[in-house]
């Protein structure tokens, strides 16, 4: 509860008429910035107080209306500095006591929060905003203890109902309603929650649809997509027409691997100028592209190339071209890929292997985007490596198998250079990708069979067939791995890519 400006701290305008020019230009821009916020003309009426506090910087009224608009407007730091100068000037200033404690609490300086409204209490004991402010923050600490209570044992309805009986005692607060709405939502009790979650937005806009997007978004970016899922389909229950959010939860369907889905939300954010559409026509053609259905994800991936070209959206059409026996129009966009990222060694081994391709073999039984096994290239960089270092990439790559079954993340990633690239991703987003699968799969069940191995320059490749089973889902195609050797001799993949049969 921020307390406004009451009255004036001084009282310069029954002195008006002993003043000097300075002192009636600091009256003048004092009197007109009141106005002008009475009329909520923030910005303009900020202009005036500036000039009262150039004016007469040693005069707390000034500063003091200059932290209520910047509260106002959102700049809490601002507003910080300015009611900290008013009880520089003023110690006893009840109101400037109690706004600091507000914003305070707001930035989670609880301390600090409890001290100023001590302070306000102390200086006025009758202060009913300071008094109903501090016991909102004890109200607000017994909430989190019991949160964290709750987290430890989330079976125990005692402390439920505890909790739940906490955030009652505070009807008028929106944070209050805002948190029953989490806890129903663990319940299961949806219905209940989007009550809670209207009244919050009610009494507060700020806890409406957007608080949880921002939630999901929080959540997403950790890595936790299921949840992050949660945020946005209650936001979108909230507020159907939400593209942001549409797309937010279509592309945590995409990292879940969750195709269907992720098509299904993406689709309803075409043509929406609040998403970027090169990046959602590319995250389209290659959901279409892992459902097989191939020629939608070449019109998508077109869609994003003619808004923005990227090597990421070239190298999916390339494989979408090979998929079609169509080795010409493959290596066209790989080319685009190695034009527009010089340094990519997994193009440059597509490449290669695509011109190691006589027009038989282009035909082969062989998946149309394995690599020619090393004995029938023609090319002496894609020769097969020694027989020691042969050796040592079975070995990783059974070591990186197991790490991957067992759902050891940090092991995992282990194996991966921080240099590393694939379908548009680095080393983190990777990290964050195979987060969300370990947490929906229960199990994964990884198979390896005809592996074989060339080398490209200062890299190897690895080519072998893979199959792939997690609960309800499974596939099969062929995996290619590309390890260079780094600092220190070890070998780790900087490229990754997947070929379903």
């Amino acid at each position: 509860m921020l307390q406004s400006l009451a009255g004036g701290a001084v009282l310069l305008a029954a002195l008006h008429g002993t003043l000097g020019s300075e002192e009636a230009q600091y009256l003048r821009s004092l009197q007109t910035g009141k106005e002008l916020y009475s009329r909520g003309e923030h910005e303009k009426a900020m202009e005036e107080l500036k000039q009262a506090v150039t004016l007469q910087p040693n005069l707390a009224e000034a500063h003091f209306l200059l932290g209520i608009i910047y509260a106002r407007m959102g700049k809490n730091d601002l507003a910080r500095e300015r009611f900290a100068r008013v009880v520089e000037l003023e110690p006893d200033h009840v109101q400037s006591h109690n706004n600091l404690g507000v914003i305070y609490q707001s930035i989670g300086l609880v301390d600090l929060a409890q001290e100023e409204f001590r302070k306000a209490i102390q200086i006025d004991p009758g202060y009913e905003p300071a008094i109903v402010n501090l016991a909102r923050l004890y109200l607000s600490l017994a909430a989190r203890q019991y949160e964290d209570l709750i987290k430890l044992k989330p079976d125990d309805p005692e402390i439920t109902r505890l909790y739940r009986r906490i955030l009652a005692l505070d009807p008028a607060s929106p944070k209050a309603h805002y948190s029953l709405a989490r806890l129903l939502i663990e319940e299961g009790k949806e219905a209940e929650a989007l009550e809670e979650l209207r009244q919050a937005e009610r009494l507060d806009p700020a806890y409406g649809p957007i608080r949880l997007y921002q939630e999901g978004r929080s959540q997403e970016k950790a890595g936790n997509y299921l949840e992050a899922a949660k945020e946005y389909r209650l936001a979108l229950q909230l507020r159907p027409d939400y593209p942001e959010a549409h797309y937010r939860l279509g592309m945590t369907h995409y990292f879940l691997e969750h195709y269907p889905e992720a098509v299904v939300e993406l689709e309803q954010v075409v043509d929406k100028k609040e998403v970027d559409q090169a990046e959602l026509h590319h995250y389209l053609g290659h959901s279409y592209s892992q459902l097989g259905q191939g020629d939608r994800a070449m019109v998508q991936l077109q869609k994003a190339l003619a808004l923005k070209e990227t090597p990421q959206s070239h190298w999916l059409l390339g494989q979408e071209y090979e998929r079609r026996k169509d080795p010409v129009a493959a290596e066209r966009e790989y080319q685009e890929v190695a034009r527009l990222d010089p340094a990519n060694q997994e193009v440059a081994a597509r490449l290669e292997a695509l011109k190691a391709r006589t027009p038989s073999s282009a035909v082969a039984d062989q998946p149309a985007i394995a690599p020619t096994p090393p004995e029938t290239a023609s090319a002496p960089s894609a020769s097969l490596p020694e027989k020691k270092e042969w050796e040592m990439v079975q070995d990783l790559v059974l070591r990186w198998k197991d790490a991957w079954e067992k759902k050891r993340l940090e092991d995992y990633m282990a194996f991966y250079s921080r240099d590393f690239a694939s379908q548009g991703m680095g080393w983190e987003g990777w990290r964050r990708y195979k987060e969300g699968i370990n947490q929906k799969a229960q199990r994964i069940q990884v198979s390896i069979s005809d592996l074989k191995t060339f080398r490209h320059q200062d890299s190897i490749g690895v080519v072998f067939r893979q199959g792939y089973r997690s609960g309800q889902h499974s596939d099969e195609g062929w995996k290619r791995l590309y390890l260079k050797k780094e600092e220190g001799g070890r070998w780790r993949i900087v490229g990754e890519e997947w070929s379903p049969r």
